[in-house]
């Protein structure tokens, strides 16, 4: 009987043992912005709260705008197929605005979906302000309007993403300037010039111009975007490799945005009245958009969310229509822009606060769960708007 006591006993002991859990410390990056739209500089540690599941853990360190903003950022601008020169040309300039005022020792890789695919226009991550200019400049008579390549090709030179070389003489700004300035001056001429000229038809409702009529149509084009995603996850899995903080900038107006129109959700309860040999109708083809589109769009959240990344999409037109990869950028603590009149000023300002983070870490001692944790982050000074992954 002893001998049987002393046996529980120390199955217990093991068993408790075996639930003790170390702690594993986890962080995040949050931007909070003010009512005025700045950036707060002294938020304190007890000021934050971190809840992952819904249970409250120890916040252990606060890094402030003051120490994060003196981290060199990684940047990757990736232009997928844009429609119409209005937005092209919108696009470019927003990127050169956003380009010219970067903080020396942040590096930028300048992506394009040509025909070719997912190609490199400067030689990787780079330093060389003067080689940004000149990647822009090859992008009007080079970037798609449409997928019209073999779908899912990524350059192997993508694969893998290494930090850029330091430079011997950087480029002076006052040099810089006159690059951009040359730059954004000559962009109608080369869009105008462009292979990719074609104007977007006005009036045309997105349903139409996607053959809604036939889902098989529809199945089509699905597949070729559903590969083109996965060439952009890819890219994006390389990116998160690197050290320090790495941003992917999304700039997009093509068939994946267009099959998240509302029009689109909305055709899901549309009536259809079949008739012998049809291969069904606009219902049917709502129900695969939608369903293959955030298939496509949860794929490429986990990707970023397991690499770090901070996604920013540019793309759609309005609150309702924030395109393809805008509730993507959200969820990972990012800006979703679209193309509005304030879109250059909103891209070339908005994206440089992201200098600013805070960091914040903290302590959780609860057994590891499978999967992605929901996450909240709150502070308890008043009037604030944080931006944070969405989970962790």
């Amino acid at each position: 009987m002893r001998q049987l006591a002393c046996l529980i006993v120390a199955s217990w002991a093991a068993l408790a043992h075996a639930q003790v859990v170390s702690p594993v410390l986890h962080s995040a990056w949050v931007m909070a912005l003010d009512e005025k739209g700045s950036i707060p500089q002294d938020l304190k540690l007890e000021e934050w709260k971190v809840q992952v599941a819904g249970r409250e853990v120890v916040v252990k360190n606060v890094q402030s705008p003051r120490v994060t903003g003196a981290m060199a950022q990684n940047w990757v601008l990736v232009f997928e197929p844009i429609l119409d020169p209005s937005y092209r040309i919108s696009a470019f300039q927003a990127a050169a605005q956003f380009l010219v005022n970067l903080p020396e020792g942040d590096q930028v890789l300048i992506v394009g979906r040509t025909k070719e695919g997912l190609m490199p226009f400067t030689p990787g991550l780079t330093l060389d302000r003067s080689t940004w200019v000149k990647a822009l400049g090859k992008l009007p008579s080079l970037l798609s309007n449409e997928f019209n390549g073999s779908p899912g090709v990524l350059s192997p030179s993508l694969s893998e993403v290494k930090p850029g070389e330091p430079l011997a003489m950087p480029l002076n700004r006052e040099a810089l300037f006159a690059e951009f300035k040359g730059f954004i001056s000559a962009l109608p001429k080369a869009i105008a010039e462009s292979p990719y000229n074609q104007v977007d038809p006005k009036g045309v409702k997105p349903l139409d111009r996607l053959g809604f009529d036939s889902p098989n149509t529809v199945r089509a084009t699905l597949s070729i975007i559903s590969a083109e995603m996965k060439s952009l996850e890819l890219l994006i899995s390389a990116l998160g490799k690197l050290q320090g903080p790495s941003h992917c900038v999304v700039f997009s107006r093509n068939d994946a945005d267009t099959f998240t129109h509302p029009s689109v959700r909305a055709a899901m309860g549309q009536k259809f009245t079949r008739t012998r040999g049809d291969d069904g109708g606009p219902k049917e083809s709502a129900e695969l958009a939608n369903r293959d589109m955030k298939t496509n769009q949860e794929s490429l959240r986990k990707i970023c969310l397991n690499s770090g990344i901070t996604l920013h999409s540019v793309a759609g037109n309005g609150v309702a229509y924030k395109g393809n990869l805008g509730s993507v950028a959200e969820a990972t603590g990012g800006f979703a822009f679209v193309f509005d009149g304030q879109m250059q000023v909103r891209v070339g300002q908005g994206l440089q606060a992201f200098a600013s983070r805070y960091r914040l870490t903290w302590e959780e001692t609860m057994p590891a769960a499978v999967g992605f944790q929901d996450l909240s982050i709150k502070s308890s000074k008043p009037g604030l708007t944080l931006m944070f992954p969405s989970q962790r």
